[in-house]
């Protein structure tokens, strides 16, 4: 068995590189945590060498942007898209022709549902090459996304004027159908986009689809949305709709005495078979 002592003897003499190495080893063995772990060793004794390294033998910046590009790579497969941003935004700014943070970047931030940040990331990238394929079919991409998210918008804020019920606009089932194939689209390009989660929410009522629109309130409450108000209305109405009137009203007061809704001075709800009426008095 192998001791400390053995390993730590091993480890001296590693140069950056040699850290770089066994992270591209970890990536290929599909071991993305290692690899990360790899990539930032390479960065902290790329940064030492950088830092002793004297005006005649200066330290090539675009490695030490290779290992941050590599490390975000990594942070993509496990998902995690905002340390992905982070590290892409460090090997631009060392090495500020490569394309690959740009791309790299700009998928993330799809993924997230930047949708407008992406752009940006993808337009500072074609300064640098304009007819990058991939740069244009990205941009081109994004916007078919966001012209989705425009028109599924755009139909969740038709109101449906034979609706005298719930008190909150809903459109009509069909526009809510034509939302939700929308949303649906682009939640597949932007599966870590959490707040879209409300506008399915919406859709999903509209049509409905009851027990998926609690659903799909709870993963929102989850990520940390808990404090949007039309969320809670969303929350309640589903629950009322599945017949769950006490649970509808406890969410609705449990919401209110967390103290969520700070221009709340009086609130009356009341819940009953075919209604639930929430009232609101502002300061």
């Amino acid at each position: 068995m192998m001791s400390d002592t053995d390993s730590d003897d091993e480890s001296v003499g590693y140069t950056h590189a040699d850290h770089k190495q066994d992270g591209n080893d970890s990536y290929k063995r599909k071991d993305y945590r290692g690899a990360i772990s790899n990539y930032t060793l390479a960065i902290s004794a790329a940064k030492e060498q950088q830092d002793e390294e004297d005006e005649d033998n200066e330290f090539d910046p675009e490695v030490l942007a290779s290992y941050y590009n590599n490390r975000a790579a990594a942070y993509t497969m496990i998902l995690n898209y905002e340390e992905t941003i982070a590290d892409c935004n460090e090997a631009i700014t060392l090495h500020p022709q490569s394309l690959k943070p740009y791309i790299r970047k700009a998928k993330a931030q799809i993924s997230l549902g930047q949708l407008d940040d992406a752009l940006m990331s993808l337009n500072k990238a074609a300064i640098h090459d304009p007819n990058n394929s991939t740069i244009m079919s990205l941009k081109n991409d994004v916007q078919k996304l966001k012209d989705r998210m425009v028109l599924a918008r755009q139909l969740l804020t038709k109101t449906d004027s034979t609706r005298d019920y719930p008190p909150f606009p809903l459109p009509n089932t069909r526009d809510g159908k034509q939302a939700l194939n929308q949303l649906t689209v682009v939640m597949a390009s932007c599966p870590a986009w959490k707040s879209i989660l409300l506008e399915k929410t919406q859709a999903l009522l509209a049509t409905g689809r009851f027990d998926e629109a609690y659903a799909s309130s709870t993963s929102l409450i989850r990520s940390n949305h808990h404090n949007n108000s039309m969320l809670l209305l969303y929350r309640a109405y589903a629950l009322q709709q599945r017949g769950d009137i006490d649970d509808g009203e406890f969410i609705c007061k449990e919401f209110i005495c967390r103290g969520i809704f700070q221009f709340v001075i009086h609130t009356y709800i009341m819940i009953c078979t075919s209604h639930l009426t929430v009232s609101f008095t502002q300061q």
